[in-house]
């Protein structure tokens, strides 16, 4: 539970921007699809204390990170970093989950073993 406090917290699931903003599709408390407006997901991560706060949050969720180019302050990553988050990893354009699953491996050993 991040209210229990998380040093990382690493959020790999399906996305989408839409005209409103970056959408989230997590699952619900009955295992159902659930679509979370990013502002929602970020707002309930405000109410946190600072210090309950992930130090890392690494997303990757499809296309929630916004297009190349394209208004970057829409996307999530920025959205957390804002509410004080230290460090966000976020992806910007299309990402595959083939990718995500190559990357991120290599990406957790290496923050484990130098910080």
């Amino acid at each position: 539970m991040l209210r229990d406090g998380a040093d990382v917290l690493y959020l790999a699931c399906h996305g989408v921007l839409a005209e409103s903003g970056p959408i989230l599709f997590l699952e619900d408390e009955n295992g159902k699809m659930a679509r979370i407006k990013a502002e929602d997901f970020v707002s309930q991560l405000a109410e946190l204390e600072a210090s309950r706060l992930p130090r890392l949050i690494v997303l990757a969720s499809c296309e929630s990170a916004g297009k190349e180019n394209a208004g970057s302050m829409a996307a999530l990553g920025p959205r957390l970093a804002e509410i004080g988050v230290p460090a966000v990893l976020a992806m910007q354009g299309k990402i595959s989950m083939n990718t995500v699953k190559k990357f991120m491996p290599v990406f957790f050993k290496e923050l484990n073993r130098d910080g």
